[in-house]
């Protein structure tokens, strides 16, 4: 039953998110298969420094990680924040455009159309022409 596992499984492995029977069967394909276990070895020393590095006070992890680390944590803050802005922006779209129908429609819901009658003293009186 070891010759099942992919690369999902090991990803999980190094993550530590699978359970014990899995885990176990993951284990013996990797007893099996020394380039595959090479692999999740140095997967779990990468995954070890960044936990260092990420950890509050000195840490004795490489120069190298500590700076993929600080990115990886400026990456994840600026994503937050990009998030707090695009809602921001679909809530001002939300609100110019109520007002926007609001002053189209009027304020009970109808179109104002200007009415015409024979009273109308916006301009000059209609010419008669008599012959």
């Amino acid at each position: 039953m070891t010759n099942d596992v992919v690369d999902f499984d090991l990803h999980a492995y190094v993550d530590a998110q699978l359970d014990v029977a899995r885990r176990i069967e993951v284990e013996a394909y990797l007893s099996q298969h020394p380039q595959a276990a090479a692999q999740v070895m140095a997967d779990l020393r990468i995954r070890g420094e960044l936990r260092l590095a990420l950890a509050e006070g000195p840490s004795p992890a490489k120069p190298m990680t500590r700076e993929a680390a600080a990115r990886l944590q400026r990456s994840l803050g600026s994503r937050h924040l990009y998030g707090a802005l695009q809602r921001a922006a679909v809530v001002l779209v939300f609100i110019v455009t109520g007002l926007g129908g609001s002053a189209y429609f009027g304020p009970r819901g109808g179109h104002v159309m200007p009415t015409h009658s024979a009273q109308n003293t916006c301009g000059p009186p209609p010419l008669l022409l008599v012959r």
